[in-house]
């Protein structure tokens, strides 16, 4: 957070981030690593996937030349309790054949 009001990235920090930044700091991942707690180091690459994939969007959005905005990303605490139905897909790969002599 520092880095980035220090480079100009943000202001002030927002109230969510500051709270995320206290609940990561409570969980102690350092320590979770020296004990072996494979769940909760689970539980932090899954979160770290998810600000990977926010990430992936910005960048491709940006890159779109305005022809893709990202309206809204929310992650964590705030979707507590709020799940999407999303319909059953079913999927399979097709052989690429080569004609290789």
């Amino acid at each position: 957070m520092d880095l980035l009001i220090a480079h100009g990235r943000i202001t002030e920090p927002h109230p969510a981030m500051l709270e995320e930044i206290r609940n990561n700091r409570e969980k102690d991942y350092a320590a979770a690593a020296i004990r072996g707690q494979h769940m909760q180091l689970g539980f932090l690459q899954h979160s770290l996937m998810i600000s990977r994939m926010h990430y992936m969007l910005e960048m491709a959005c940006r890159q779109s030349d305005g022809s893709t905005q990202l309206e809204a990303w929310s992650q964590g605490g705030p979707l507590t309790g709020h799940k999407v139905q999303v319909p059953k897909i079913k999927s399979s790969r097709q052989r690429l054949l080569l004609g290789i002599d």
